[in-house]
């Protein structure tokens, strides 16, 4: 005689354990439209604001890196030129008294006597060019004898002016977007500088030791 399979009979308890296994009643439906909309509206609002978070810290960020970096473009650009102004004894550029008056504006260059140099006469010009601050090493001579270095007012025997030659051209700073010179017993330096949209002016004044 051929046995005949049963199927295993669950109680009450084993069929809510397995019906909550595979999602029965209304369970096994899945999410409403409405609950997935508030999902994705409550997600979106924690993105934007861990994004605005993000975004208002970096541009903090920003900010402080180009307020260095213009510190520090003003500092050096400062520091050389009033070192080098200092030991001077003479200067060749004519500077107005004040940097207010437009019939006379102050110049964006400075030539004077190399005072660090006391074998050969050589001159220091500070150029503003093209965001760029140059600092250019200068020698005059005649066309008669180039290798003899003279003032930058000399004349030969014909009273003609003596030439002029960069030998060295280094820029010391950049990114300035106006440099000015002014001033008489007391030299003064106006200079902006400007990085990511932020821009500074700094002004100092150097007495020469020498002049």
């Amino acid at each position: 005689m051929k046995k005949m399979f049963r199927w295993p009979q669950l109680n009450r308890s084993s069929q809510a354990q397995a019906c909550r296994g595979i999602f029965c009643g209304k369970y096994s439906q899945g999410l409403t439209l409405v609950e997935v909309i508030v999902a994705i509206s409550l997600a979106s609002l924690v993105l934007i604001s861990l994004y605005q978070v993000y975004a208002t810290s970096y541009q903090s960020y920003r900010r402080n890196i180009s307020k260095a970096e213009i510190n520090q473009n003003a500092r050096i650009a400062l520091e050389r030129i009033t070192r080098d102004l200092r030991q001077t004894n003479e200067i060749v550029t004519t500077l107005p008294a004040t940097n207010t008056d437009p019939l006379n504006p102050a110049p964006s260059n400075l030539e004077f006597v190399d005072g660090h140099n006391t074998t050969k006469l050589q001159y220091i010009n500070y150029v503003y060019a093209e965001g760029e601050l140059h600092r250019e090493v200068v020698h005059y001579y005649f066309s008669t004898n180039t290798s003899e270095w003279v003032a930058w007012n000399a004349k030969d025997q014909y009273d003609n002016p003596p030439q002029s030659s960069i030998d060295e051209d280094a820029i010391k700073a950049d990114k300035l977007t106006s440099l000015s010179f002014f001033g008489t017993n007391i030299i003064s330096i106006v200079l902006t500088v400007e990085e990511n949209g932020q821009t500074q002016t700094y002004q100092t004044q150097v007495l020469g030791r020498n002049i």
